[in-house]
């Protein structure tokens, strides 16, 4: 875990030391666990942290972000509900305030887990 952490890092701070300026980037990360025993909160942690050194970095689970948003089950909210333009509308204005968004998903194949998928631009599968 803290290897691929590292890669992620070095390959941030090498886009930071080239001489033209940096352009503003964004990434979506999903981290999904491999089986349900396993536990992503201290990667999670170490990631967010390093993702943090070089950037506006945000980690949430599906029970994080309901709170969040401020409304129970918006993490479950399916799209076609009427509801869902409005939940699209607010994750966006997520990833315009930070350069790093990592969402966690769940083991099963919920609605938070393919909305996670489907929001990130890669994919960790955590043993």
């Amino acid at each position: 875990m803290r290897k691929i952490t590292r890669i992620i890092v070095e390959r941030q701070q090498r886009e930071l030391t080239q001489k033209r300026p940096p352009t503003p980037r964004r990434l979506n990360l999903a981290l999904l666990p491999a089986s349900p025993n396993v536990d992503t909160t201290r990667f999670r942690q170490e990631l967010v942290a390093a993702l943090a050194q070089i950037g506006s970095a945000l980690a949430f689970d599906s029970r994080q972000f309901d709170v969040l948003y401020g409304q129970p089950g918006a993490s479950q909210v399916k799209p076609d509900d009427a509801t869902n333009a409005a939940l699209v509308s607010w994750m966006d204005k997520l990833e315009t305030d930070h350069e790093y968004l990592v969402f966690v998903a769940d083991y099963e194949m919920s609605i938070w887990t393919q909305r996670c998928i489907g929001q990130a631009d890669r994919v960790l599968i955590i043993a």
